[in-house]
């Protein structure tokens, strides 16, 4: 599930907030600070079950930095 809201507005410019709720194959706690490396998924058995290279999150990460945002990841 995708949310979108605006956390705050200034004249010309809006703060919007993207919240993604995540359904997948579960994730520890620990596997959260690899998340946003290049070529680097949260578990070594990840790539062979379900395919990738581990550059997903690394782009978003850099590309949200890039237009002076934040990424993260909260574990409910």
């Amino acid at each position: 599930m995708i949310k979108v809201s605006i956390e705050e507005t200034l004249e010309d410019q809006a703060l919007y907030r993207f919240e993604v709720t995540d359904s997948g194959i579960g994730l520890s706690q620990s596997s959260i600070e690899k998340l946003f490396k290049s070529y680097s998924q949260a578990e070594t058995s990840t790539t062979r079950k379900h395919g990738g290279t581990g550059l997903g999150l690394a782009i978003s990460k850099r590309l949200t930095e890039m237009m002076n945002g934040e990424i993260g990841v909260k574990i409910k």
